[in-house]
């Protein structure tokens, strides 16, 4: 993206702060910083990381929180331009990854059960809500409790249940020993619109196959991208469901991973050995 292009977003972006509450549609951005919807679309993505309606979403996601705590949810949607009360649920669900409601309350509505359990490839923790799986991380010698589920959702309620208690588990263990699922797990995903996309993307790596930073840039339509890529792979903590293993550098080295390099190449060989 050359200067122009940039100063271009730059415009957009200082158009939908100034008009968040107006709802602007892409079509008025576009008059108002002399492009097309088309080229807007494009150039905003590849400057910003979302869309200009993932972005506005964002902006009304910030004003809601200043505004939940002296109004109802019927009013703050109101007074965002939203339709309905419903409409701002879904913004914070999909967003959030909580309810407006579960946000007022501090997020201490949430409750997530959670168990410690042994895998093929060492000790591990797993969360979940009634929404999925919310935590699955290989512990290290240093971690041996919930405070890394506590870490990323500080106002939640944990609950420790035996882990024959929760049939994730079992499917998980199972994959990692034979390679073919047999059960689908529903994973809550928490993060910003971009880290979420990144690990959307992640999702889709066939079992089996390895691909580079650059090829998820590539397919988030975002080519420049690659750094911003590892950066949100790298915040993912949901380890294996989301495969951020199997990413791998451009050279072909397998490169570092947040639950030990070694794990990640055997995450890998496990794979290429099992893969359908």
């Amino acid at each position: 993206m050359n200067s122009h292009q940039f100063e271009r977003v730059a415009l957009a972006l200082n158009y939908l702060e100034a008009n968040q509450l107006a709802n602007p549609c892409l079509e008025e951005i576009g008059q108002e910083v002399g492009l097309s919807e088309f080229h807007l679309q494009r150039l905003f993505v590849e400057g910003v990381g979302v869309s200009p309606k993932e972005f506005l979403d964002v902006l009304r996601i910030k004003e809601a929180k200043l505004r939940l705590s002296r109004y109802s949810n019927l009013h703050v949607s109101e007074q965002l331009g939203l339709s309905s009360s419903s409409r701002l649920h879904d913004l914070f669900t999909s967003i959030e990854s909580i309810s407006p409601g579960e946000y007022r309350a501090g997020g201490s509505e949430i409750k997530i059960r959670w168990a410690k359990f042994t895998t093929p490839l060492g000790d591990a923790i797993l969360g979940k809500t009634w929404k999925g799986v919310c935590h699955f991380s290989f512990l290290s010698p240093a971690e041996d409790g919930p405070e890394v589920i506590q870490n990323s959702w500080p106002m939640s309620h944990l609950v420790e249940t035996r882990a024959g208690e929760i049939e994730e588990i079992e499917e998980i263990k199972s994959r990692l020993m034979h390679g073919t699922p047999k059960k689908p797990i529903g994973i809550l995903m928490k993060g910003s619109p971009y880290r979420i996309q990144v690990w959307r993307a992640l999702l889709n790596i066939p079992q089996g196959m390895a691909c580079t930073y650059q090829d998820i840039a590539l397919a988030i339509h975002q080519p420049q991208g690659s750094r911003a890529v590892g950066s949100a792979i790298g915040s993912n903590e949901i380890a294996y469901l989301i495969p951020c293993h199997r990413v791998i550098q451009a050279s072909g080295v397998i490169g570092q991973y947040r639950w030990d390099h070694a794990r990640k190449a055997a995450l890998l060989a496990r794979e290429w050995v099992n893969q359908p």
